[in-house]
């Protein structure tokens, strides 16, 4: 989506593009931002919240257990997965919006606008998946588990094929489904900005820079949405593997 992005540093390992562009720097600083945040929030904890980060934080982790974890089936040992996952997707899916306005034409994006970002995150979830899978079952375990129970015979040539398939495509509905969301609105807050340099109308200008304000405001909306389901598809994921593997 972001091939104009400017590159800063060119690296190349084989056929491997490792390239740092814009994409990635601003990608980089979300992160950056995001732990250090943190690390200002938890590094004066009390057991009664008096700051307002610390009430957020905390208010983060109740809707964490309550709305993810707990419809998934997951203990609390996954919540700094999924929080973290969450909270990714949330600092890299607002930039764009506000940095939109400053120069769409450099290139700038978020990993959740990208899909290689998308499909790195899929990946993340469904290697775990594979692993805990992996873990209870044993080889042949693993195996077995990916049909329905109770097929047997000649059934199982027919079924394991359309299971198999079926789950490599689950990172890729993942990663296809938060692009698909994300990358729509940055292409429409792009579109109506573009105006400004084809018309050049004090009217046009204002118009443009009028409704990029309003599609930043429901872009922030859908990126928590999206974090949200992502979060969630990808607990269900892992969910799915623990419960088939008891």
């Amino acid at each position: 989506m972001h091939e104009s992005a400017k590159v800063f540093l060119a690296l190349h390992l084989g056929r491997w593009d490792l390239s740092v562009d814009a994409t990635v720097l601003l990608n980089f600083a979300a992160a950056f931002l995001l732990i250090v945040l943190l690390w200002l929030i938890t590094r004066r904890l009390t057991f009664a919240p008096r700051s307002f980060g610390q009430n957020l934080l905390e208010t983060a982790v109740e809707f964490m257990e309550k709305q993810i974890l707990a419809p998934a089936g997951l203990d609390k040992a996954w919540l700094p997965l999924c929080l973290s996952a969450f909270l990714y997707i949330l600092f890299t899916g607002l930039p764009l919006g506000m940095l939109g306005l400053l120069g769409p034409q450099a290139g700038l994006g978020s990993a959740v606008s990208n899909i290689n970002g998308t499909a790195a995150l899929a990946v993340l979830f469904f290697v775990l998946s594979l692993f805990v899978r992996f873990k209870k079952h044993g080889l042949w375990g693993f195996c077995k588990s990916l049909l329905p129970q109770g097929v047997k015979g000649p059934v199982v040539i027919l079924l394991l094929p359309v299971e198999i398939i079926s789950q490599l495509f689950k990172p890729f509905s993942l990663a296809i489904r938060l692009f698909a969301n994300m990358s729509g609105g940055h292409l429409l807050l792009i579109s109506i900005l573009s105006f400004t340099s084809i018309f050049n109308n004090i009217a046009v200008w204002l118009a443009s820079y009028g409704g990029a304000i309003v599609i930043i405001f429901f872009e922030f909306f859908v990126c928590c949405i999206q974090a949200y389901v992502f979060t969630f598809l990808g607990a269900s994921m892992i969910s799915e593997a623990i419960g088939e593997a008891t």
